[in-house]
This record gives C-alpha cells, structure tokens and sequence, in this order.
C-alpha cells in the first residue's frame, strides 16, 4: 500500500511525499529528521476508495416548455401503477375470449 508522508519543508512551505511503501515512509521520516532536521513529519496510508456509476436519465424538452408553471397541479394519483382492472382492459384477448374469471388476474 502506497503511504504519504507530509512536513514542513526549508521555506516553511507544507509539502508531501508519497512512498510505496510504509518501509519506505519511515525511512523517509528519518532522513528528514536526522538529515534536514524536520521535525514535523506524519505518515498516513493511501487506500483507494471503491466507486460505483448509476446510470441517470433527465429527460429535457427543447425550448425551455416547462419553464412556465402549470395552472393545474399534477394528479399524482394517476400516475401511479395501474389497478388490476386497467390492465386486464388493456391486455389484447384473442378471439374476444375474456380473461375475467378465467383466475388471469387475481385481486
């Protein structure tokens, strides 16, 4: 795991070094301590951080249609799911048969 080590440089300026390893890391922290005489040296381990993507879809019209507010509010309760006798209504019977009955749909 790769390691970083931040102190205060000559200058006074903050800098920070990264180290493959924390082997590595505490070796640099002693050069800097007993070599350029930096005294404020910390290590932190870099672990990488899972990411997940989500597909979003926005839907736009052009011309900015729904910029103007709507005079009605939105019946939300009609765009709920569909009940049990809209969608035995919308399902196509073959020879005119009907599906009421026959235990197709059960409410």
């Amino acid at each position: 795991m790769e390691h970083v080590v931040f102190y205060t440089g000559a200058d006074g300026a903050p800098q920070h070094r990264r180290t493959p390893s924390l082997g590595e890391a505490v070796r640099l922290v002693e050069h800097l301590r007993n070599v350029e005489g930096v005294e404020d040296s910390r290590v932190f381990g870099l672990t990488e951080v899972p990411l997940a993507f989500k597909t979003v879809y926005r839907v736009e019209l052009p011309g900015g249609a729904l910029d103007e507010p709507s005079a009605e509010p939105a019946d939300l309760a009609a765009l709920a799911e569909p009940t049990v006798d809209a969608i035995a209504e919308a399902v196509p019977v073959a020879n005119g048969a009907s599906t009421r009955g026959t235990g197709f749909f059960v409410r």
